[in-house]
């Protein structure tokens, strides 16, 4: 979980945006096909681009960062990611270090980085911006499952949001929520994926199954990879940290029936792909280890907070695993 002083995010908004003026040159009428596009009538007209808004839910009101693509103007409507931040970091920030945006304008689907607020009386996580986890890193202050739901209320009235194509990924603090967002909110999601951190709560009891992809280096020292491995934040072991990322996986899986035992496949040079078969409804679930030298806590693609593997990209192979998710076909 990004936790403040122990992750620096460096801001890259002028790249950002340089990469989207330059996907955005190469749309043509061939990219109009995407399977992406939406299908129904949006009713509202919204802008294309970024869009800085704020949203009150949940108990508190919180900054929300909006990407629409060029290609959503008469596209009707169109598939939706939620990307979560880690603790202590902000909508903004994420934006840049994952590059999603710059994806979502040359896929034509919209992506939102909201912004977590800070809260003195979360345990463990102090007054850093984040996400509240059910259990016992709540806030008696507020509710962010309320405010996800309004947010996806919002974004399917009046931003072109299809509701059967809704998304949520995170990374540390925000992956852990995205995985309690299956837990309290699997209705609404057509998929969901994990950055650097799953937790499942003992009250976890998702409505239906859930589509899951997770991506987690082996040598993280700040959420474990492995049950009782090493982490910076120890006083998280006895709830959050009680099982390491791919011990919480594995459990998540048998709990929709998944095979006990996944396959494994090499990719690159560091990585194990591991996919667990004959899951409740068919759905896929997939988790990513990566095992590159000072690979550590981070988005696998991107090195902003340090090294990371390219084997994968989290960014890309999250959006390929989503797009061709729905609801109604689940």
């Amino acid at each position: 979980m990004r936790l403040a002083g122990i992750e620096v995010i460096v801001r890259r908004q002028l790249l950002a945006l340089v990469a989207l003026a330059s996907l955005s040159a190469c749309v043509n009428d061939d990219d109009k096909s995407s399977g992406a596009i939406g299908v129904g009538v949006c009713a509202s007209t919204p802008p294309a681009g970024v869009t800085e808004t704020t949203l009150t839910a949940g108990g508190a009101t919180h900054s929300v960062r909006i990407f629409i693509p060029s290609l959503a103007v008469g596209a009707g409507m169109l598939p939706t990611v939620l990307n979560w931040h880690g603790n202590g970091g902000n909508g903004t920030d994420h934006a840049a270090y994952t590059e999603y945006e710059a994806l979502a304008e040359k896929e034509g689907f919209i992506v939102v980085h909201p912004t977590g607020i800070e809260s003195a009386d979360l345990p463990v996580f102090g007054a850093a911006t984040g996400w509240e986890l059910v259990d016992d890193l709540d806030s008696p202050s507020r509710d962010d499952v309320a405010f996800a739901n309004a947010l996806i209320d919002e974004l399917v009235a009046n931003w072109c949001a299809d509701t059967n194509r809704v998304y949520s990924i995170g990374m540390s603090n925000g992956g852990l929520f995205t995985s309690t967002l299956i837990c309290e909110m699997a209705d609404r999601l057509a998929g969901a994926a994990s950055v650097a951190g799953v937790y499942h709560p003992d009250s976890c009891a998702p409505s239906r199954p859930v589509p899951y992809l997770a991506f987690h280096a082996i040598d993280d020292v700040v959420v474990p990879f492995v049950t009782g491995g090493e982490t910076l934040f120890p006083e998280l072991n006895d709830s959050v940290f009680a099982l390491g990322s791919f011990d919480a996986f594995a459990a998540f899986a048998a709990g929709f029936g998944c095979d006990p035992e996944p396959s494994a496949t090499a990719i690159g040079v560091a990585t194990t792909r591991y996919d667990y078969a004959n899951c409740d409804g068919g759905i896929p679930m997939t988790f990513y280890a990566t095992d590159s030298p000072g690979d550590g806590h981070s988005w696998p693609g991107t090195s902003m907070l340090g090294l990371t593997t390219d084997d994968i990209d989290a960014t890309l192979d999250s959006w390929r695993f989503f797009e061709p998710l729905s609801l109604d076909h689940l």
